[in-house]
């Protein structure tokens, strides 16, 4: 029998808080308005995206967006640089969504899967969706362990591999037990220094809001609390203000 899986990596991204969110919106259509906005959003910066970051045709780009989840792939191909390139479509999918008002959390896999429209299934999306449950936690992606060695082997034919592990340290943090995750606040992500500095205050001002409400529970509020650090870290290292 022929086998159905590719050898892809995919990226699983969970929109947090996105269910409160869906509950407020059904007597409120404004909010719902807000929903579709940025899924549509979403769609329209990622989905239809034609070119990678070297300016070559995308390499089998797959994306699904279901409920609050958003999977995308790339087929692992040598030369393609496939890996890095999910990896910067995921920086610039959690700017997006940030700048939509949503925080998201995620995971990042390469292996088994099969990708095609709407249906996505396999090994490496049953990987990506545990690391997004249970290690990611705080509005961060974090990556598999086999995903950085798999960037440097399929890297972009025009880089070696020591210019590939400089791309991809530019993209990356670890924390205390040695998990990868996205720096995706990054200078270079902008298209100017004034968005950059924009979307760094509307944050400030979201975070500021969020954790006035003295309802909120206490695991949303150390997820909040995490990610004014990381906002604070940004600022220092980008210089956003």
């Amino acid at each position: 029998m022929m086998d159905i899986y590719q050898e892809r990596a995919v990226a699983f991204i969970h929109l947090m808080e996105f269910d409160s969110v869906i509950d407020e919106s059904a007597n409120d259509s404004a909010q719902a308005s807000a929903i579709l906005t940025a899924l549509k959003y979403v769609e329209e910066t990622t989905v239809k995206k034609k070119h990678n970051v070297w300016g070559l045709e995308l390499p089998g780009k797959q994306m699904t967006i279901f409920s609050n989840s958003i999977a995308i792939s790339y087929p692992v191909e040598y030369n393609s640089g496939a890996l890095y390139q999910l990896l910067v479509d995921v920086c610039h999918l959690q700017l997006n969504l940030l700048d939509k008002g949503f925080f998201v959390r995620g995971g990042v896999s390469v292996g088994k899967l099969y990708h095609e429209g709407n249906m996505v299934f396999g090994p490496a999306l049953a990987e990506a969706r545990q690391l997004e449950a249970k290690v990611a936690k705080y509005a961060r992606v974090v990556l598999s362990e086999e995903f950085y060695q798999e960037a440097l082997e399929y890297r972009y034919e025009a880089h070696t591999i020591m210019e590939e592990e400089r791309f991809l340290a530019q993209l990356l943090l670890k924390d205390k037990k040695d998990d990868y995750y996205l720096d995706f606040f990054r200078i270079s992500e902008f298209n100017t220094l004034d968005e950059a500095m924009d979307l760094h205050k509307k944050t400030k001002r979201l975070l500021k809001d969020r954790l006035k409400n003295k309802a909120l529970p206490k695991k949303a509020r150390e997820k909040l609390v995490w990610f004014k650090k990381y906002l604070k870290y940004a600022k220092e290292k980008y210089s956003f203000e």
